[in-house]
């Protein structure tokens, strides 16, 4: 599993490629607190590809979630699946993300 992270225009976007489990949970969480500790700037994932992500990872995003929107910046998810938001809300809460069906609804959205 490769995360990639990108800069556009404000926005740190973690791009999460099919799965975040046991197996690289720790390199997960290691990438994302290298791109949140590198950037003040608001926060994406783009979870197109993402096809599982185990409870600790969403417990995990969702706690570092509290904490940037606490500081003010903004959340958003991209492009979750059904299943992944209703996980995301039955593990943690969607409270504090923007989400977006696609990340063309979010570029045009946020990028203007």
């Amino acid at each position: 599993m490769d995360i990639e992270v990108t800069n556009e225009k404000g926005w740190a976007v973690v791009s999460i490629p099919d799965r975040v489990d046991a197996f690289n949970y720790e390199k997960f969480c290691s990438a994302l607190n290298q791109a949140v500790a590198d950037r003040d700037c608001d926060l994406a994932f783009e979870l197109e590809g993402a096809e599982f992500m185990s409870f600790k990872s969403i417990k995990y995003i969702s706690t570092m979630a509290s904490e940037l929107n606490n500081k003010g910046r903004n959340i958003a998810l991209l492009a979750p699946s059904e299943k992944l938001k209703r996980q995301f809300d039955i593990f943690a809460s969607l409270d504090g993300f923007d989400l977006y069906r696609s990340r063309s609804d979010w570029e045009n959205k946020t990028q203007k």
